[in-house]
C-alpha cells in the first residue's frame, strides 16, 4: 500500500515467454480513494507460469489521469494444474432406486469434495448426490421414475492453496464433466395369480398355493403369513420363483390364518418387486371360508380387447364387490352390486387401459375369488 491511497491500481499480466499483456483494474474507476490490497482473476490457464506488475493511478474528478506511478518490477506466479474430474462413472438401477458410483482421479490431487448432478433426459430439473470423504461417489438415491432415461455428470474439488486454517481454495475444482446416461428398470410384472389355501388331513398345516405369473417365473417370492389366533407372524423372503406353494406346519385346528405374496424380479432382498397381493384368509379345519354364495365364476371372453362379461350363480340379494387391479396392484375399476336373482351377470369395460394382465377380484361377505384376465 503506498503512503497515500490512489484512485485505483492498474495490473498487467502475461504468460512468461509471450509479449502481449492483459491489463485490468483493481478498484472502481473514479476519483475516490481506494484502499483495497487484492484483486482476483479467474479462468487463467492451469499449470502455467505468468509474470505480472502493477502501478497506482490517481484520477481527477472528470476521470482524467492526474498522475500514475511507473510499472513495478515483474513478479511471477504459477497456476495450479487442472483439477481432474471423477472417473469411471456407473450406476446400479433397481426399480425406482439408483446407486451412483464414480472414482477419484490420481490421489495426489487430494479430492476433498465431489458432487453428482442428475436429471431426466430432456429436462433441466436436477437432483444431486454428494461424494464420500475421500471424494469418490457411492450414493443411493430413490424416487426415480421407472422405465425412464436419465443422465448425470460429476464435479470434483481438489486440495490447493490451503489457508492457515487448513481450508482448501473452494475455487480449485474441475468443471462439470460429460453426461453419462442410464435408464431405470421397467416395473416388475411377476405378480402370482389364483391364490388358494388348503390344509393337510390333520388340519395342522396351512398350504398356500398360487399360479406362476403370466409373464413367467420371478427370481423369487416374498410371502407373509399371520396366525391371527395365536398372533404369530412368519415371513419367507426367498421362495424360489419355480415354486407354486408353501406349507406351514405345527398349526392348530380352528386357527384363523391370513397370508399374502408378491413376486420379485431382482435378487434376494430386492426392491424390484410387485406389490403384495390381496390378503387371503383361511380357517384350519373349521369354517374354511368356503364359497357359500358363489359357484363357479365365469369370465368371457378372456383374453379380450378390454370388455369382459362375468357371471356366476349366487343367492338373491347377495352383496357382490368387483375390483380390477393392474399388475402393480393399482385399482383401475371398482363397483358394488346386489344380485337381483340367483344369477349375477355384468359387463365390464376396461378397454381404455393398456394391453396386459390384470387381476379380477370378486368378493362376497364370505369369499374372495381372484381371476387373471388379459387385455390384448
Amino acid at each position: 500500500m503506498p503512503a497515500s491511497a490512489p484512485s485505483h491500481y492498474m495490473i498487467r499480466y502475461r504468460e512468461v515467454g509471450t509479449s502481449a499483456w492483459t491489463v485490468m483494474t483493481a478498484g472502481p474507476v473514479n476519483d475516490e480513494a481506494f484502499y483495497g490490497t487484492s484483486r482476483s482473476r479467474y479462468f487463467m490457464q492451469a499449470g502455467t507460469t505468468y509474470e505480472w506488475s502493477m502501478r497506482a493511478r490517481v484520477l481527477n474528478s472528470d476521470l482524467s489521469i492526474n498522475c500514475q506511478s511507473p510499472w513495478s518490477a515483474n513478479a511471477q506466479y504459477t497456476t495450479l494444474p487442472s483439477c481432474p474430474n471423477l472417473q469411471n462413472q456407473s450406476v446400479s438401477a433397481e426399480a425406482n432406486w439408483v446407486t451412483f458410483f464414480a472414482d477419484v482421479p490420481n490421489p495426489s490431487f487430494g479430492v476433498w469434495q465431489s458432487k453428482g448432478k442428475i436429471r431426466e433426459v430432456g429436462s433441466n430439473s436436477y437432483r444431486y448426490v454428494n461424494g464420500n470423504s475421500d471424494g469418490s461417489i457411492s450414493g443411493l438415491k430413490g424416487n426415480f421414475t421407472e422405465s425412464t432415461n436419465y443422465e448425470w455428470h460429476t464435479k470434483a474439488w481438489c486440495t490447493g492453496n490451503v489457508s492457515q486454517n487448513g481450508a482448501s481454495d473452494p475455487e480449485y475444482h474441475s468443471g462439470w464433466g460429460d453426461f453419462s446416461s442410464f435408464s431405470t428398470e421397467d416395473p416388475c410384472d411377476k405378480m402370482p395369480t389364483n391364490l388358494n389355501t388348503t390344509s393337510n388331513s390333520a388340519n395342522t398345516a396351512v398350504i398356500m398355493s398360487w399360479d406362476t405369473p403370466l409373464s413367467g417365473a420371478p427370481d423369487h417370492y416374498f410371502l407373509e403369513m399371520t396366525n391371527i389366533t395365536s398372533g404369530q407372524q412368519f415371513q419367507w423372503n426367498n421362495i424360489p420363483g419355480t415354486a407354486t406353494s408353501k406349507a406351514k406346519y405345527n398349526q392348530n385346528v380352528g386357527d384363523v390364518i391370513s397370508w399374502k405374496i408378491r413376486g420379485a424380479c431382482g435378487a434376494n432382498g430386492t426392491s424390484w418387486a410387485t406389490p403384495f397381493s390381496q390378503t387371503e384368509f383361511y380357517v384350519l379345519g373349521g369354517t374354511r371360508l368356503e364359497n357359500d354364495e358363489l359357484s363357479e365364476l365365469e369370465v368371457s371372453p378372456n383374453p379380450s380387447r378390454g370388455i369382459f362379461n362375468i357371471s356366476m350363480d349366487t343367492y338373491q340379494n347377495s352383496f357382490i364387490e368387483v375390483k380390477i387391479s393392474n399388475y402393480l396392484g393399482k385399482e383401475i375399476y371398482t363397483a358394488e352390486f346386489n344380485a337381483s336373482d340367483n344369477v349375477f351377470s355384468k359387463s365390464i369395460d376396461i378397454s381404455q387401459y393398456a394391453n396386459g394382465m390384470y387381476l379380477l377380484t370378486v368378493k362376497t361377505k364370505d369369499k374372495i375369488i381372484n381371476e387373471r384376465i388379459i387385455v390384448q
